[in-house]
């Protein structure tokens, strides 16, 4: 395992004055890597060489090199038999590590950094690490550090599409004292929702305004035949810890991605700008954008 620190980083920040008259933070952002390829390498070259069949040493070989597997794997050994074949196909990009992982993580938090205008200090750590092809990016918090798991059997092209979500997602939450339990009643939720996906869409601009949200092409498309219904749902259950509106799957997600752009056009302002505000303050800015939506 490798574990190293990229740097520490101040970053000036900025914020429109027609919407935050607060001061341009400079925050600490601390980056560290944690790399596990090392282990799982150690173990893929000693099974395809000593027991390419033998599945009862091929865990054996796992547990003594590896031995990982994610929270939701729940039997490792089992699964480990499903996948193993699917490694060979993978192998030459997860020998790269960290430092051949594209998109550049450093990059992409750079890019959602300076568009969720960060105002509060943060140590982040990626985990780059050898899956079983059962998940995508996921974050998690010990209490002292935010961990990005960046699979490395994953394909770039679905990293791209995760990354900037995730890491606007976790940060913003960390920003909003939020981390662990997440957003608690409605009009939290939707600030979260649309923020991240407003600040993943400027950190990535070739991402589509479904995957910025996290849905689907399909996702998308129903909740935008029940818009009405969505705004109308939301409204009255603003302060209520859920919501929901049929054939709708994800009605906060969609809320919250038409509230923010209200809001930033209504203001003239970016994302960021709103996330850095405390929610007692703008909710007459937000009623009033409801409002609007509602019409």
């Amino acid at each position: 395992m490798r574990k190293y620190i990229i740097g520490g980083l101040v970053a000036a920040l900025l914020a429109a004055p027609a919407f935050a008259n607060t001061k341009n933070p400079a925050v600490q952002i601390n980056l560290t890597v944690r790399d596990t390829t090392p282990k799982f390498v150690a173990f893929y070259d000693t099974t395809t060489k000593e027991a390419p069949s033998n599945a009862d040493r091929r865990w054996v070989v796992w547990r003594f090199f590896y031995d990982y597997a994610t929270p939701a794997n729940t039997k490792p050994q089992e699964r480990l038999e499903t996948v193993y074949p699917k490694y060979a196909g993978v192998i030459d990009g997860i020998r790269g590590g960290f430092s051949g992982l594209q998109p550049n993580p450093q990059s992409v938090f750079s890019a959602v950094v300076q568009n969720l205008y960060l105002d509060k200090p943060v140590a982040f750590e990626f985990n780059a690490y050898v899956g079983m092809f059962e998940s995508g990016i996921w974050s998690n918090t010990d209490g002292k550090a935010i961990q990005l798991y960046l699979p490395l059997e994953q394909p770039a092209d679905e990293r791209a599409v995760q990354m900037p979500r995730e890491i606007a997602r976790v940060l913003y939450q960390h920003m909003k004292g939020m981390l662990p339990n997440g957003p608690q009643t409605v009009v939290e939720g939707m600030l979260f929702e649309g923020i991240a996906a407003h600040v993943a869409k400027a950190a990535a601009p070739s991402l589509s305004d479904a995957a910025s949200m996290g849905l689907t092409d399909a996702e998308l498309k129903a909740a935008e035949s029940h818009k009405a219904d969505i705004i109308k749902a939301v409204r009255s259950a603003l302060k209520a810890k859920t919501v929901s509106v049929d054939g709708v799957s994800k009605p906060t997600v969609y809320g919250g991605w038409l509230l923010v752009a209200d809001l930033m056009k209504r203001n003239n302002v970016k994302a960021g700008d709103i996330a850095r505000k405390p929610l007692a303050e703008i909710m007459p800015n937000i009623e009033e954008s409801l409002g609007k939506l509602a019409k």
